[in-house]
């Protein structure tokens, strides 16, 4: 996710934050690892459904030699917590603070808890209606509901407020792709870059919307920069590993992905790309152990289910697959194709 940024702003009376911040506090629970929008391991801005173009020549190497102890998912809700309480005391410091209700609605959006933070934000918005931060929050809120027009009018007086603002910038380039103008997103992600040229989220901005082009080589180059600018940025190193692995690099790709689970071992988003790696490079079992670490991070993602029917079904093991492509039904993924060829496959091996 585009983490909002911090806006200076006059200081003025915020009448209605005490109301604000006890609405807050006992707002209701999300859960870091469930896939909400946000949400600890939803690492926006990586390219979910990326490809191996073709398998190395030799098996790559296992799982447990990249990342040997399994992920721990309570890790990502009890850090959310933590930064939950430490923008909580910061609001009770600065109780008239634009800023810190802002960082606080950050915070509270990014444990999926996407209702309470829309509150904040429009309470700061009520106040100060160019709070920057604010609004490309907001803008990302509306967006996770489908309202896209909404998200782009905020994120447009976002950018007319601070025209340098990269996280307005990243969102515009995100909002740009999701309705399939990857021209247009270069375009503003090109400038963004000129003004911002060591942004690491500016530079993934433009590998992203050069991917979308189909231009791998200028996006690797473009993730390359943003991890030299900042190298212990994971998300970033999972874009360059998948975008490598869909060259045809897949041990770079694996590197890659190696180093971002070493910065984050309890990233969805990294296990996801290994396991799509690993299929693509003919390895189901291993394929099956990356999503088994995926599905430990986020039970109830669909698109996991289908990815472990897949491996399973590349590994022979009709029976397991069959039951994590009902579940991916049951989640909402169309997986009735991938149902019928289960069926299939089972009644020819019997």
């Amino acid at each position: 996710m585009t983490r909002p940024e911090t806006k200076n702003s006059p200081a003025a009376p915020f009448l209605a934050l005490g109301m604000a911040f006890a609405v807050l506090a006992c707002g209701g629970a999300g859960s870091p690892g469930s896939g909400a929008p946000g949400g600890a391991g939803a690492e926006q801005g990586s390219t979910p459904e990326a490809a191996v173009k073709q398998p190395a020549a030799e098996p790559l190497p296992a799982l447990d030699q990249i990342r040997a102890n399994p992920p721990d998912p309570e890790r990502p809700r009890a850090e959310a917590e933590a930064r939950i309480t430490q923008a909580r005391a910061s609001l009770e410091k600065s109780p008239q603070s634009p800023d810190a209700l802002a960082g606080l609605a950050g915070e509270l959006y990014d444990s999926g808890r996407t209702e309470v933070a829309q509150r904040a934000y429009r309470e700061v918005l009520d106040k100060h209606p160019d709070h920057v931060a604010s609004l490309v929050g907001l803008s990302q809120v509306l967006r996770d509901k489908g309202d896209a027009a909404g998200a782009e009018a905020l994120v447009d007086r976002a950018l007319k407020a601070n025209p340098q603002s990269v996280p307005a910038l990243q969102t515009k380039v995100e909002i740009l792709l999701d309705r399939g103008d990857a021209r247009e997103a270069a375009d503003v992600a090109e400038r963004g870059v000129k003004a911002n040229a060591r942004s690491h989220a500016m530079q993934a901005a433009l590998g992203d919307a050069q991917r979308s082009l189909g231009r791998l080589p200028a996006a690797i180059d473009a993730y390359r920069t943003a991890v030299e600018i900042n190298p212990q940025w994971a998300p970033g190193w999972i874009r360059l590993g998948e975008t490598q692995a869909a060259e045809g690099d897949t041990v770079e790709g694996l590197k890659a992905l190696g180093k971002a689970l070493e910065l984050n071992p309890e990233s969805y988003p990294a296990y996801r790309a290994l396991a799509r790696l690993y299929a693509g490079n003919g390895q189901p079992d291993q394929a099956v152990s990356a999503w088994e670490r995926a599905l430990r991070l986020q039970p109830e993602r669909g698109e996991a289910h289908q990815g472990m029917a897949e491996a399973l079904l590349a590994a022979g093991k009709t029976d397991e697959a069959r039951r994590h492509a009902e579940e991916a039904a049951r989640l909402g993924r169309d997986v009735k194709p991938l149902l019928e060829k289960i069926v299939q496959t089972g009644a020819a091996r019997s």
